[in-house]
């Protein structure tokens, strides 16, 4: 970096004025976009006042004698220059110094990087040819280095030269400014840049004809792109044909902490094409070793006859070989370190989820536990007491506990358990700490409302999309289409939170805190018993219409739900099979009561339609509501 010294030593060299047409414009400098209208004032400035503050120049490396190239080469104020030549100046002042090419970089850079205009990929530019390459001498060895000299923060670093790998899509969209430079940082670290550009395409989509935000955007790619190594189907520390171990990946989260800050837990990769092989690879050499190892391999449709269901539904009389057995042995080892890996009789089966199993028939499992000493014996059987009643066995203790003495001291905790309670209770006060400032802050005023558009975004983050449904519905908003529904909410997640954002009423959002609180709820295909019995926090449904007053309203409403949802789904299959009287249809199906009544039996009548029912056929709760809604009945007497 310039020292203090050095740009006084600057500022005291004598300027000369050079004519124009003797300097070029340097091709290293990191501007490289000049906005015309800051030009244009620049140039009726200089018109009047002329060229305050001097150009820097340096003898041209290009220039020789007769090559036509001018003799001085710009390193400091091309808009000023630019700017010279527009107001139809014949010469600027100008400062001459003798500068290597990495000593012109430089000033370049720190001439530029603090100002407001200039673009972050220029910065990341000019951070790029500062650093010294694999072959050279000159230059920063190290963007650590390269932070300490521009008197920047590491990470300020590491992020602007994450945008050089950005691909010519984002890279257009961030230059036309369609996205900032969180956003830019956020697509920059996927190493595809097939996947940069797909998702480039979904965020500049947006919603309501706005990008995605920038946390829309880190969840949508953290659903759609990031993929967690702590679950990964293969071995992690292994290497593999497409690439080596992940630990030394660098297109992993972890490899690059300063820029992933927004993953808090797990180590993440981003390379969705090579987890993908690896998993692929994975797979097929388990089945590879399983054949070598003489096991019972399924496939197809073997696999699907013996575990129709999910790959983790053990099928009857089977133990799983690579689990510990405890019905059958004390020892919590797995089966497979118990007997190893080439024991015979292993079924080794593909799941239709793509996910391998292996088992071991139950009896198989008991013989070979047998033979090594390790079967659970059998319980005890209970004795009988004078009363008749079973008295268990007791159990025997393996050894006796001798209580410290006096002088026994406790041994010191090593320096791993230390550091352990250190960092735990550090965190305990830290959370205490600012909990006590949050509440004291919260007791001064009312509450901003962007606690309460926290609140319901933090409550809404794993919602279903049905239950997006039913709030969208609710407040008259547009919800993405079908293609959310079969994948990832990610899509919703970012529209609702659109909509909450652009809410300025207080009032409003305490509504959709409400109905947020209980539309995941209304989707679990709950009775009104299960909404009045179950614990009230966790069904809300309920507390809230008792506060609102009209939890005597529930049952009515789900009793027309259930006399309009059968007539719904009657008059459906009606028209799929092509009937024309669908009202005969339904009394058919839930009027039993066409039968002759008995003597003294009450009937009802619909005026409009002519159907009957009896007063024991038809259901009382059904009644009540068809009355309520208006159904023109009328009773009579056999």
């Amino acid at each position: 970096m310039i020292t203090t010294q050095e740009t006084s030593a600057f500022k005291q060299e004598p300027a000369n004025y050079l004519p124009l047409g003797l300097i070029a414009p340097s091709p290293t400098n990191p501007r490289k976009r000049f906005r015309q209208d800051k030009i244009d004032e620049l140039a009726e400035s200089i018109k009047k006042h002329g060229v305050i503050q001097p150009v820097l120049v340096r003898a041209n490396p290009a220039y020789s004698e007769g090559n036509g190239q001018p003799t001085f080469e710009l390193v400091c104020g091309e808009r000023r220059w630019r700017a010279s030549k527009q107001a139809e100046q014949s010469s600027i002042l100008a400062l001459t110094r003798e500068l290597t090419d990495f000593e012109a970089l430089e000033i370049q850079f720190l001439e530029n990087v603090d100002r407001d205009d200039l673009h972050p990929l220029e910065e990341a530019e000019g951070l790029q040819s500062l650093l010294r390459a694999p072959e050279g001498l000159v230059g920063y060895a190290s963007p650590e280095e390269l932070a300490a000299k521009m008197g920047k923060s590491k990470r300020w670093v590491y992020l602007r030269l994450a945008l050089l790998n950005l691909c010519q899509t984002a890279r257009d969209a961030f230059l036309d400014d369609k996205i900032n430079a969180s956003v830019a940082n956020l697509v920059a670290r996927m190493p595809n840049h097939d996947q940069q550009a797909a998702a480039c395409a979904r965020i500049l989509q947006g919603f309501g004809g706005e990008p995605l935000s920038v946390r829309a955007t880190a969840e949508y790619l953290r659903q759609e792109f990031m993929l967690d190594l702590a679950h990964a189907p293969f071995d992690i520390a292994a290497p593999f044909q497409v690439a080596g171990p992940c630990g030394g990946c660098n297109k992993r989260s972890g490899a690059s902490p300063d820029l992933f800050d927004d993953v808090k837990s797990g180590d993440l990769c981003q390379d969705s094409a090579c987890f993908q092989e690896k998993k692929r690879e994975a797979h097929e050499a388990k089945l590879t070793h399983a054949v070598a190892a003489g096991h019972i391999v399924l496939r197809g449709g073997a696999a699907t006859k013996l575990m129709p269901g999910s790959a983790t539904a053990l099928p009857a009389g089977y133990v799983w070989f690579d689990a510990a057995c405890p019905t059958l042995t004390a020892d919590k080892r797995p089966l497979a370190e118990i007997f190893g890996a080439k024991q015979r009789g292993v079924i080794t089966l593909e799941h239709p989820s793509s996910a391998i199993v292996r088992l071991v028939k139950e009896d198989d499992a008991r013989k070979l536990l047998k033979s090594k000493g390790l079967l659970r014996p059998p319980a005890p059987k209970a004795t009988l007491s004078n009363e008749g009643a079973a008295t268990p066995t007791p159990p025997q203790s393996d050894q006796t506990k001798v209580a410290p003495t006096a002088e026994q001291k406790p041994a010191p905790m090593s320096q791993r358990q230390l550091e352990g309670l250190k960092a735990e209770r550090i965190d305990r006060l830290h959370g205490q700490r600012i909990m006590a400032l949050l509440d004291q802050r919260l007791d001064e005023g009312e509450p901003p409302f962007s606690i309460l558009r926290l609140a319901i975004l933090k409550l809404a983050s794993d919602m279903t999309y049905e239950a997006y449904e039913l709030v969208f519905g609710s407040m008259g908003w547009e919800i993405p289409g079908v293609e959310a529904r079969h994948g990832s909410t990610s899509l919703v997640d970012a529209k609702f939170e659109h909509y909450i954002e652009a809410e300025a009423d207080g009032v409003r959002l305490a509504k959709i805190l409400a109905l947020v609180l209980v539309a995941e709820e209304l989707t679990n295909h709950w009775d009104l018993d299960d909404l009045e019995n179950s614990d009230t926090l966790h069904a809300p449904t309920w507390t809230i219409a008792t506060a609102l007053d009209v939890a005597n309203q529930l049952e009515a409403i789900r009793e027309q739900a259930e006399i309009e949802g059968t007539e719904q789904v009657q008059a459906e299959e009606d028209q799929r099979l092509g009937k024309n009287a669908a009202g005969d249809a339904f009394a058919a199906a839930h009027a039993p009561a066409t039968a002759a009544a008995k003597p003294g039996t009450t009937k009802y009548r619909d005026k409009q339609t002519g159907m009957t029912w009896s007063g024991k056929g038809l259901q009382p709760k059904w009644l009540k509501v068809a009355i309520s809604m208006g159904k023109r009945l009328e009773d009579f007497h056999v």
